[in-house]
């Protein structure tokens, strides 16, 4: 499943990052949006307007994805995580600076921190990658994955 572009996401009401955060499916938008590879790949558009190639859409079909794009044979595969790696960021002592397990729906705990906590535990993730995923989940934004290479 693919994360949703921007237009979809301010079109259900995750107009901003702080809203999508403290959101189910934001959430889960944002934990497909960090497992998804070459991530470079696709295009996010703007919340005023939907990208105009034929999107994908979500299970559900509430959600339209981000759409593919053409790729350059050389880009990075990056952030290259995987549901197992994501899955190592709720568990205690990953990482020096998160001795506890993740508290799920602890009120401080949204998205922002689990990117924070996720990019200190798994190597594949570093911080300019998590500043990207954020960009690319706040529907004000105009930046795409290819901007941050």
């Amino acid at each position: 499943m693919l994360p949703a572009n921007r237009f979809s996401l301010a079109k259900n009401g995750l107009n901003t990052f702080e809203t999508l955060e403290r959101n189910d499916d934001g959430v889960t938008q944002g934990l497909h949006l960090v497992i998804t590879p070459q991530i470079w790949a696709y295009k996010f558009g703007t919340s005023a307007k939907q990208i105009s190639e034929i999107p994908t859409r979500d299970d559900d079909g509430r959600f339209t994805a981000a759409v593919k794009s053409s790729q350059p044979p050389n880009m990075p595969a990056t952030p290259n995580v995987t549901f197992f790696d994501v899955l190592k960021v709720f568990l205690a002592w990953q990482h020096p600076n998160w001795p506890t397990a993740w508290q799920v729906g602890t009120m401080d705990n949204g998205l922002n921190v689990f990117f924070k906590r996720a990019a200190d535990i798994l190597p594949n993730l570093s911080n300019a990658e998590r500043a990207m995923l954020i960009e690319m989940l706040t529907s004000d934004q105009t930046k795409e994955p290819k901007d941050f290479l």
